[in-house]
């Protein structure tokens, strides 16, 4: 694939159609709509413009690969959060520190 700007040109495979869109961080402004929309809040730096989509033209199959998907599968609840392994001392350090003081 060759890249064209923020897109690059479709290639193309054993019958499969690979398209992708690469392009900067989101700023503020769309990351706020998303963490209305989604309901929680994305990842500071975020790549939410990005998308794999992958199709089989004889057959009209296609999956995407996006952010804002992905996002959206998250469980939102709490319940069945994924934690690493040192995330309770990481939260716990972070709610703890005292907010930054602005002279």
């Amino acid at each position: 694939m060759t890249t064209n700007g923020s897109h690059t040109r479709p290639a193309q495979t054993h019958g499969f159609t690979i398209k992708t869109r690469k392009l900067p961080i989101l700023k503020a402004g769309p990351i706020e709509e998303m963490t209305e929309s989604l309901g929680i809040t994305p990842p500071e730096m975020i790549f939410g413009d990005n998308y794999v989509e992958i199709s089989h033209r004889a057959t009209g199959w296609s999956i995407n690969f996006n952010a804002y998907d992905a996002l959206d599968l998250v469980d939102k609840t709490g319940n069945e959060m994924l934690k690493v392994a040192h995330s309770k001392e990481w939260q716990t350090s972070r709610y703890a520190a005292p907010p930054p003081t602005h002279p």
